[in-house]
Order: structure tokens, then C-alpha cells, then sequence
């Protein structure tokens, strides 16, 4: 199943995810004044975003993850008739990343994921034909470039999520109804955690994920037990980066699937309609 199918035409409908009439605007609008930046809640408290959706681009595109320290932005973008991963400077226009390859039709390529400092691009691949999985790890270089690394130690057929900070970066990986939990040791190699179970975090079937910078709040994109056809998007934390997550907890905001959270906490990202939006943190 092609992964830019799965979140465009999953996503195509404004009344599954309950999101109401949107339109372009002026995003200073909506930016807290200098003198009270937004951020994250402490460890225990649930973020909270309004239920006004604005528009981030009308661009045909899903997949969204931001770096404010790079001031860049990626996501899984329609390129003509081809999805092409594409970047964009924040605010700008979305363009293909010429190191990385188009999906076709023997080869899908999506889902990006980009660290919080903008060095790091997690990408998803399936090959249709060996029916084989992998999840490749690009570096950017100086230059701005992609330099593709090591792939990502993980077993096939899950869903990596967005990594925290660097330079000991950590990712889950949604596989089954389970989370694996991989962190690079600071010169791309990774190590596998000890995993987070489906039935301790209260869930099944979880799909992709968000990390905050620190690791200690993850956002997941899943269902519950006795609800297995509803996604739902749900926070648990932890104290220490080493720790469990506990139980996790149902957010009120869109059952969406490919959620994205800015390092502040101050905008939930999400697509619909072919298009990107975000709700801010209340």
C-alpha cells in the first residue's frame, strides 16, 4: 500500500477528521506576542490545541515536519503525476529534493521525517515488487544537499516516526501493535531500546509518531482495543529518556494520521484535502 495513498486518500475528507472551512491566512496572526513565547506543557500535562484549523499550503501535500532552527520544512508532495519528497524554506513553496528519488510504481518513497535541528531525514520505502521494507537515513551536508546514510535497523513493515533532538537521536517505530524504540549513539549508528508495548500504552495498531525534542512526550497516531476502526490521536509521557511510556491518553483534536508537533508545542500539524493545516496550541 502505497504511503502517499494511505495519507491523501485517508485524508481527503473533511468530515472524517471533523475539520471545518479553511482558507489562507496571515499565520502573524496567530503567533503569541514576543513578550509570551509559546512551549511545551511539563511532563504530565496534555497539550491542548484549538479546534480552528488554518491553512499552511495548498500544495498537494502530506507528511508535514518543520526544522525552525534550519528554517526548513519537508513533506510527501504530488509532482505532477509522480510524489516526490519535497523541502521548502518555512512559509515558502515546496520543491523535490533532487537527491532523493520519485515513488513509482514499483517503488513507493515516502513519509519524511525530519529532525528537530534539520540534519537528519528519515524516509520510508517499500518495494512492491520484493515486497521488501526499509527506512533510509539521509544527512544534510553543508552544501544543503542529502547524503544518504546506513538505513535504519528496523524490523519490515512498520512506521517510523519524527526523530527527537540530536546528537543521540531518538525514533520509535510503529510495528504490529508495538513501538520499537531506536537511538543513534552520535555517529549514525543505531541501537535498538527496550520496546513499548500496545496493551501497557493501551493501544492497537499504532502509526506514526511524534517525539518532542527532549523524548520525554510522544504523540501517536493509532486506535484503541475496542475501537479498532477509529483513529485517534493520543500523548503519553515519560520522566527520563531511559523510562517507559505510560498509558496513553486521547487528545481532543482530529483522528488524523500523520500528526506533526513544532519543537514549541505551538502548532499541530496535519493534511486534508490534498493540502496542509495546523491548529495552535490553546
Amino acid at each position: 500500500m502505497r504511503w502517499a495513498a494511505v495519507l491523501l486518500a485517508v485524508s481527503g475528507c473533511n468530515a472524517a477528521f471533523g475539520l471545518r472551512e479553511t482558507r489562507e491566512l496571515d499565520a502573524q496572526q496567530f503567533d503569541a506576542p514576543l513578550d509570551a513565547p509559546y512551549q511545551c506543557p511539563p511532563s504530565g500535562t496534555l497539550l491542548r490545541f484549538s479546534h480552528q484549523v488554518h491553512q499552511v499550503s495548498d500544495q498537494p501535500c502530506s507528511s508535514y515536519t518543520e526544522s525552525t532552527v534550519t528554517g526548513l520544512a519537508v513533506a510527501e508532495c504530488v509532482d505532477g503525476l509522480v510524489v516526490r519528497i519535497s523541502q521548502r524554506p518555512i512559509g515558502g513553496v515546496f520543491s523535490p529534493i533532487p537527491e532523493l528519488p520519485a515513488a513509482t510504481s514499483d517503488f513507493d518513497f515516502g513519509n519524511p521525517r525530519l529532525s528537530v535541528e534539520g540534519d537528519l531525514l528519515l524516509v520510508q520505502t517499500f518495494d512492491l515488487t520484493a515486497t521488501v521494507s526499509a527506512v533510509r537515513v539521509y544527512h544534510r551536508q553543508s552544501s544543503g544537499s542529502w547524503l544518504r546514510g546506513d538505513d535504519l535497523p528496523v524490523p519490515q513493515y512498520g512506521v517510523v516516526g519524527s526523530p527527537s533532538s540530536g546528537p543521540k537521536h531518538h525514533v520509535l517505530y510503529a510495528v504490529s501493535n508495538d513501538l520499537l524504540e531506536f537511538v543513534d549513539d552520535g555517529t549514525g549508528t543505531w541501537t535498538q531500546m527496550p520496546t513499548h508495548m500496545g496493551a501497557t500504552l493501551g493501544l492497537t495498531v499504532p502509526r506514526i509518531t511524534w517525539l518532542s525534542p527532549d523524548g520525554l512526550r510522544v504523540l501517536i497516531s493509532g486506535s484503541r482495543p475496542a475501537t479498532p476502526n477509529t483513529i485517534e490521536i493520543m500523548e503519553a509521557d515519560r520522566m527520563a529518556i531511559t523510562d517507559p511510556f505510560g498509558v496513553a491518553i486521547t487528545l481532543e483534536v482530529p483522528g488524523i494520521l500523520d500528526p506533526f508537533v513544532s519543537a514549541d508545542c505551538s502548532r499541530l500539524y496535519m493534511s486534508s484535502l490534498h493540502a496542509i493545516f495546523y491548529e495552535i496550541q490553546i
